[in-house]
């Protein structure tokens, strides 16, 4: 596996280079000699551990190398708690941030390894952009970021999270020097084309709260104050299945100590919520666009039953069609639509993510068909299954996220089910027609 293996890099220009392993990544990162960082793994088994929090002194891109036919695999541990990959503190003059084409993992095994998200913002103009990328298993918070302090945008685009354990992005803010001060704001929040599966305890994104000191004479004199964003723009994303209190508010998208959540204009538009156990209510926001989105926050929240959906979600056309998935009950989270026609947004396109509409089903972990005449491979619960058009002399091999073989054996029928610990795990699967190899994540 490439975290034992020999280090392979290689040099593309004054600005770029490959790694087919972590050995020189995180120092090469640290002392900021590249613009780009390259993942180029040889294989989808081969997994990018990261062994510390990374401490990046200003931009850069880390991304997968193009056209390499898979998403490379990142996690970590650190002793640190709480944990994230990246940590980006006291940097002059700001930085851009982007992550590109790269699979996330936040926990292996019973271990939350990354327990409080990729990357934790501790200094000012960070504009973070996440696009191309997955998220799976981050049981802890802050699954993309906690900001503090900033006044950047942060850019989420094509992203899918799955098994979320608390607040995705969170924007707060630090009294750490006992001084009169102002309440920061972040830039403007856009997240487009972007599907979340199962966040579970809290909700999507927060703009926090906290104690500001507002009189230099009197130290205990402090009144809390909203964190808040410029703008924040929601656009063709699909929200299926959260749990836990508001999805977008927890306490502070509403006017909190005079200052308005949203200063610029709330955009929610051709986005699905199904599944949900709560609402939205964001209430502070300057200006609403809401548009074309279909809610269903549970039984007692559906749209059908509220008399002024307005006082809930703003101004807004709201689809009443429920959207059919492909397959939501099996473990396989396929969220294809099933009745586009009847769901269309303000574009003429379906609402919600589009990437659920094209012809090849986008998740690589549930149903991957890169060849459908060898095998299928998805997860149902806590077992993998493998189906088989032709078994004979077929062989399947179970690893970790980290490489290590779980579980090897012959195929010995059409179906074969391997139940399995929860976790993220790599399959290979060999039958006479050839190989491939699936993600799947199980669940007890």
């Amino acid at each position: 596996m490439l975290i034992a293996g020999i280090a392979c890099l290689t040099s593309l220009s004054a600005v770029a280079q490959e790694y087919a392993d972590t050995t020189g990544l995180i120092a090469d990162i640290e002392a900021g000699i590249y613009e780009e960082y390259i993942l180029a793994p040889a294989s989808v088994e081969d997994t990018f551990f990261i062994g510390r929090i990374i401490y990046p002194p200003g931009s850069f891109i880390l991304k997968a190398k193009d056209d390499l036919g898979f998403k490379p695999i990142v996690t970590g541990n650190t002793d640190d708690r709480p944990s994230q990959l990246f940590r980006m503190a006291d940097i002059i003059g700001g930085a851009d941030v982007d992550f590109q084409g790269i699979h996330f993992v936040g926990s292996i095994g019973e271990d939350k390894a990354v327990s409080d998200g990729l990357m934790r913002i501790l200094t000012e103009d960070i504009n973070l952009t996440v696009k191309d990328c997955e998220f799976y298993d981050f049981q802890g918070y802050n699954t993309i970021a906690k900001v503090y302090n900033s006044g950047g945008d942060i850019t989420v685009d094509n992203v899918l999270l799955v098994n979320t354990g608390g607040k995705v992005i969170q924007v707060n803010y630090k009294d750490d020097d006992d001084t009169p001060n102002y309440v920061p704001k972040m830039g403007d929040l856009t997240i487009t084309n972007t599907t979340s599966i199962d966040n579970y305890k809290r909700i999507f994104f927060e703009l926090g709260v906290g104690d500001v000191r507002i009189d230099e004479n009197d130290p205990d004199l402090k009144q809390r104050f909203n964190a808040g964003a410029e703008n924040i723009t929601i656009d063709h994303c699909t929200f299926f299945r959260h749990e836990g209190v508001d999805f977008m508010q927890g306490r502070s998208i509403y006017e909190f100590g005079g200052v308005t959540a949203v200063e610029g204009t709330f955009t929610l538009t051709n986005t699905i919520f199904s599944a949900m156990d709560e609402n939205l209510d964001p209430d502070s926001a300057s200006m609403f666009i809401f548009d074309y989105n279909y809610y269903d926050f549970g039984l007692a929240l559906a749209p059908e039953d509220i008399d002024d959906i307005d006082a809930l979600f703003g101004a807004t056309n709201t689809v009443a069609t429920a959207p059919v998935f492909a397959d939501t009950a099996s473990g396989m989270w396929d969220l294809t639509l099933q009745n586009e026609a009847e769901i269309l947004g303000s574009d003429g396109t379906p609402i919600g993510d589009p990437r659920w509409r094209q012809q090849e089903w986008f998740g690589e972990g549930f149903d991957t068909k890169v060849a459908e005449d060898i095998a299928r491979v998805y997860s149902y619960r806590d077992r993998l299954v493998i189906e088989t058009a032709e078994f004979h002399n077929g062989n399947v091999a179970v690893y970790s996220v980290t490489g290590q073989l779980v579980n090897s054996l012959k195929l010995v029928s059409d179906r074969t089910e391997i139940r399995l610990p929860s976790g993220l795990y790599i399959v290979n699967v060999t039958t006479r027609h050839g190989a491939m190899a699936a993600k799947i994540v199980c669940s007890d």
